[in-house]
């Protein structure tokens, strides 16, 4: 909500005149949390005000809890239509799960689009997966631009990327994350992604980052290894899976 109010500073009012008459709206239901804090600020912004386009991200609809809000909520968005002075889209991903397939069942088909991600062409996603490391790496570029030319790592590199990460995304977010990290050089890390292909893609992923781990004395070596044995071992021949707050005691 806070982002929200940023992004469209006409909904504030509406939103502190909503908590100032109403403290508790925080610990209300859903439905009544978006009715006060977000359709009718929505509704009360000036209908002659020139408002320009918002896409609001939902990500990971799927592992809203409990599952009955990701009904409420299918059934709360398409009501945000009513706020013709704006244009307001939302972008939401998720897996196939009943609950979402349940809630989409219920909205007008002409209201949203579809995309399955495994239906989509490789050639469309290799092609959004090189612009991501495209921003990425010219962010990283700009930070080290004492160590880094100007555009590098260069477009022949980032089409290997691209092909190596093709359909995943988390390799490519992986291999961003690994090589911005300041303590080591940037093109030498990106190397390591480059000449660890062989193998299955998981193990081309995460390889690079488990090697730069044990690179430390002996001791500190040893350790992490144990620990690695111990948790990655159990999750490894659990015949159930481990849930969020049991994988976080670990």
């Amino acid at each position: 909500m806070k982002q929200l109010a940023v992004h469209i500073p006409q909904m504030v009012p509406g939103i502190r005149t909503a908590l100032e008459n109403d403290p508790t709206i925080p610990i209300k239901s859903l439905r009544e949390q978006f009715d006060k804090l977000m359709l009718q600020p929505l509704l009360a912004v000036n209908h002659g005000e020139a408002m320009g386009s918002t896409v609001i991200v939902v990500d990971a609809l799927d592992e809203c809890e409990p599952e009955k809000d990701v009904e409420i909520i299918l059934d709360l968005l398409p009501k945000i239509e009513m706020a013709t002075n704006m244009a307001i889209r939302f972008f939401l991903t998720s897996l196939p799960e009943l609950p979402i397939r349940l809630g989409f069942d219920q909205i007008d088909k002409s209201k949203y689009q579809n995309t399955v991600l495994q239906s989509l062409d490789a050639d469309v996603i290799k092609h959004d997966i090189a612009l991501y490391l495209r921003e990425e790496f010219s962010k990283i570029q700009q930070r080290r631009q004492h160590d880094l030319p100007s555009g590098w790592p260069g477009d022949k590199r980032i089409e290997v990327l691209a092909i190596m990460a093709c359909p995943l995304f988390i390799f490519a977010a992986t291999v961003c994350r690994f090589v911005a990290d300041r303590r080591f050089d940037p093109d030498e890390r990106l190397q390591e992604f480059s000449t660890s292909s062989t193998g299955s893609k998981m193990d081309g992923t995460y390889r690079p980052v488990l090697n730069q781990l044990l690179v430390q004395d002996a001791t500190g070596r040893n350790e992490l290894i144990e620990k690695f044995q111990k948790i990655i071992g159990v999750i490894i021949i659990l015949a159930n899976p481990l849930s969020l707050n049991s994988l976080a005691e670990l």
